[in-house]
């Protein structure tokens, strides 16, 4: 038994003593837990916020294992961070994207990280403030940005759906294509993104399918998405009598359908 351990009395110093002999489980924890949220441990001891140990945590972390070293480019990139260094977490992201061999989840989800950053666009409804670019971005890149959402969206992951579809929409980084934007709206909703469905519903009304932007709000505002009800009463109020029945139709069958499938595999 080393020193360090010896003198640990608690359970929060038992932890920091593996992870200053080189247990990267430890770093990692350590890092993860500075970074997110502190850490209660079983004899009440416990860890709070601090982003200067969550960064020394996952930099020492990070040498060995690629999962950290993924977190460690989401803590530079991240707006509570004091020193975000944009720069630096696209240079993270891509070498972990292009790790030979490296696991499939983390190489997708650093795709997503790097999109992100070189895309710079605040997209959708529930707009955040500390979105978009920033002093420590590099040089926007919308068609790089869609090469790596594409990735990570064909991996699952929603958010990228969401942004990949918000490029379809307006034609940045690939062609215009409403078609392809409808599509993978859908699957962020189906993955249970919160604003996909009512920008699909907003992408039906600009094309005037107002019957499917019905049924999108509709689906929207029983699922309790921000907003959905609302701009479904905007929406009927320029609708035809015959629509609003339509769109009510296509609701019922979307549901009777969904069920269906739900009842052949998990939802």
């Amino acid at each position: 038994m080393s020193v360090a351990s010896a003198r640990a009395e608690t359970d929060v110093e038992r932890l920091i003593a593996r992870a200053m002999l080189g247990s990267v489980e430890a770093q990692t924890e350590l890092g993860m837990s500075y970074r997110q949220y502190g850490l209660h441990m079983p004899d009440g001891s416990k860890i709070e916020k601090d982003m200067d140990q969550a960064e020394r945590w996952l930099k020492e972390a990070s040498k060995k294992n690629l999962q950290a070293r993924l977190w460690l480019g989401g803590l530079y990139s991240s707006d509570d961070f004091p020193r975000r260094d944009d720069a630096l977490a696209a240079r993270i992201f891509a070498e972990i994207a292009r790790t030979p061999g490296a696991d499939k989840q983390v190489v997708e989800s650093a795709a997503e990280g790097l999109a992100d950053i070189l895309y710079q666009e605040c997209t959708g409804y529930l707009i955040s403030l500390d979105c978009g670019k920033n002093d420590s971005s590099p040089r926007q890149d919308y068609k790089a940005a869609a090469y790596w959402f594409k990735i990570a969206a064909e991996g699952g992951h929603r958010q990228a759906q969401f942004q990949l579809a918000t490029m379809y929409e307006n034609g940045r980084g690939v062609p215009q294509d409403f078609v392809e934007a409808a599509k993978l709206y859908e699957l962020a909703d189906a993955a249970g993104h919160d604003e996909a469905a009512v920008m699909l519903a907003e992408l039906y009304k600009k094309t005037q399918k107002r019957a499917m932007a019905y049924m999108w709000f509709n689906l929207a505002a029983t699922a309790e998405r921000p907003q959905a009800a609302e701009r479904r009463g905007q929406l009927s109020k320029s609708m035809s009598q015959e629509e609003i029945e339509e769109g009510q139709r296509l609701t019922r069958e979307y549901l009777a359908t969904r069920k269906k499938d739900c009842g052949r595999s998990k939802c």
